[in-house]
């Protein structure tokens, strides 16, 4: 289990390639609360037991992809914010993260420091949005079939 420090965003990086994971523990861990995993199967461990918000993804790993991993969290945990960095520049891979996955961002190797943090935040307030929106629906809902019944309870008497 990781310690969530003041609310900070969680996030959780996965790449095959230690020096990778250094660096990024290394370059965003006074700004959010980092956890990193070296493969897809790790990750969905973690994300199984810790409050993730944002999952940032190498694409090509030896397990299963990025790609893959991305796909299994949109269906599992909907609102964790889902970002695919690669070192390649293919477009299929890209289309794929789209469609499949639905991807807040696709990035590519090495990434920018700044560029990075604020895609970090932007998606991890995009799916409070989301959550928020879907909470308030749920609740209109509910209570439109209370209303429905006590009128339905004060018709009948």
């Amino acid at each position: 289990m990781n310690m969530r420090l003041n609310n900070e965003i969680c996030v959780l990086y996965v790449d095959d390639e230690p020096q990778n994971l250094t660096a990024f523990k290394a370059n965003f861990r006074k700004i959010f609360t980092v956890i990193t995993a070296n493969n897809a199967t790790e990750a969905l461990s973690i994300i199984n037991s810790d409050q993730v918000d944002v999952v940032i993804t190498d694409h090509m790993m030896p397990d299963i992809s990025g790609v893959d991993l991305l796909e299994k969290l949109k269906e599992s945990h909907p609102y964790i914010g889902r970002i695919l960095i690669t070192g390649c520049n293919d477009i299929n891979i890209v289309i794929e993260a789209i469609n499949r996955c639905e991807v807040f961002r696709f990035l590519t190797k090495p990434w920018v420091k700044d560029d990075l943090t604020e895609t970090i935040q932007a998606s991890y307030q995009e799916n409070l949005e989301k959550q928020n929106e879907s909470l308030v629906a749920t609740k209109l809902v509910e209570t439109n079939q209370q209303l429905e019944f006590m009128l339905r309870q004060k018709l009948i008497s």
